[in-house]
C-alpha cells in the first residue's frame, strides 16, 4: 500500500468550535484576482480612437440655432452630439422632456442632458408637418 495506509480509513475531522465552510465560500478562496487593478480599463481607454468635434460653418450654426429655437417638450427628435469627457460622437432617437434655455440645456426622457454647444445636428420628427 501506499504511505497512507495508517490514515486512509479515518474521518476527516470535524471542528466543535468552527462551522463547515460553506461550497461558495471555498471556491471564492481558488478564484483568480485582478494583480493589476485598473490594468483592463487603461488597455480599453488605450485602444478607443478619440473623434474630433466637429466645428461647424456660420450657416451650419445659424440653422442649429433655428432648430433649437423651435423645439418644444415632447418633440421626437434625432439628435446627434459630442460628449467633451470621452472625445466621442453620439446619436439619440428620444423625446424631449425639458428644455431650459438659461443653462442651455435640451433634456431627453431617459434623462440625458445635452449642452447646445454639443449638439451637432438635430432632427425634430413631431407630427404637426
Amino acid at each position: 500500500m501506499s504511505d497512507y495506509s495508517d490514515i486512509i480509513n479515518h474521518k476527516a475531522h470535524v471542528s466543535s468550535q468552527h462551522p463547515r465552510m460553506s461550497i461558495e465560500d471555498r471556491a471564492a478562496q481558488f478564484s483568480p484576482f485582478a494583480a493589476l487593478s485598473g490594468y483592463e480599463e487603461t488597455i480599453e481607454e488605450a485602444g478607443r480612437v478619440a473623434e474630433m468635434k466637429t466645428i461647424l460653418g456660420e450657416d451650419a450654426i445659424n440653422e442649429l440655432n433655428t432648430n433649437i429655437g423651435n423645439l418644444k417638450k415632447g418633440d421626437h427628435v434625432s439628435i446627434s452630439y459630442f460628449i467633451e469627457k470621452e472625445d466621442i460622437i453620439r446619436h439619440a432617437d428620444s423625446v424631449i422632456s425639458a428644455i431650459d434655455t438659461v443653462m442651455n440645456i435640451l433634456t431627453l426622457e431617459d434623462g440625458k442632458k445635452i449642452p447646445f454647444d454639443c449638439i451637432l445636428a438635430i432632427e425634430c420628427e413631431n407630427d404637426e408637418k
